[in-house]
Formats: structure tokens, sequence, C-alpha cells
């Protein structure tokens, strides 16, 4: 890879600190990915700003949406 590399991740600003609920407008297997996946992100690798939760919410949307099309 070319050019200067970062000297390191820098983390975000207004970081979660604490797992927010999943919204309730989720679908079952979209709020079950939410709690799935939040704590990940807020406790083990603290990766997850304010900035981040419209993202969050836009992949359990999706992942829950693949589920339900594959039972049907």
């Amino acid at each position: 890879m070319r050019g200067r590399k970062p000297a390191g991740i820098v983390a975000g600003t207004s970081p979660v600190t604490k797992v927010p609920p999943a919204p309730t407008w989720l679908s079952k297997d979209a709020k079950a990915e939410w709690r799935r996946v939040a704590p990940i992100l807020v406790n083990e690798r603290k990766v997850l700003t304010e900035a981040d939760l419209g993202t969050l919410e836009s992949y359990c949307i999706a992942t829950g949406t693949v589920r339900e099309a594959h039972r049907a």
C-alpha cells in the first residue's frame, strides 16, 4: 500500500458507552441481530459512536429481511 500509513486508529467522537436498546420498529429478526451485535461493538471493541447507530440499524434491518425471506 502506498502513501502514509495511519499511526493508529483514533477513537471516534461521542462514543456509545452503554448498549442502547433495539429500536421498537425493528422486526423480531432485526432486534435479535441488534442484541447480538451491539454488545460486541460497545463492550468488546469499543468502536460504536452516535453517528454509527443509523448504520447499525440499517444492517440489522437488512439481516432481518434476509432471514425472513429465507424462511419464506
